[in-house]
């Protein structure tokens, strides 16, 4: 038969075996209700720490689609007169575009 264990917190009269311990813990770890993902919330940003992340995914992306290791994701001139759409998940960036828009008489 299993030896009773007992833990630091219980009481003598409290003693569970190793099995009786081990469903306890397996019980509080899986008997959660889970909780629901946060909203995906899509924004126009000026954030640095949400750009990076933009630019970031924007290279790896770029790089496995072409199949090139040249493409440097870092933020370039026509990022700087865009806006950055992002879709996050409370602070982390899971995609993203750059909206450019131009007056009738600009030429580039």
């Amino acid at each position: 038969m299993a030896k009773p264990i007992m833990r630091n917190d219980e009481k003598p009269t409290q003693q569970k075996t190793l099995v009786e311990e081990m469903y306890a813990s397996l019980q509080r770890r899986f008997g959660r209700t889970p909780r629901l993902p946060e909203p995906i919330v899509y924004e126009f940003t000026n954030d640095r720490a949400l750009l990076h992340q933009y630019y970031r995914i924007r290279e790896i992306m770029y790089r496995k689609v072409f199949n090139t290791e040249k493409f440097v994701g870092e933020e370039d001139v026509h990022d700087k007169v865009s806006h950055i759409l992002i879709a996050r998940r409370g602070r982390l960036v899971i995609g993203g575009c750059r909206l450019t828009v131009r007056e009738a008489d600009e030429d580039f």
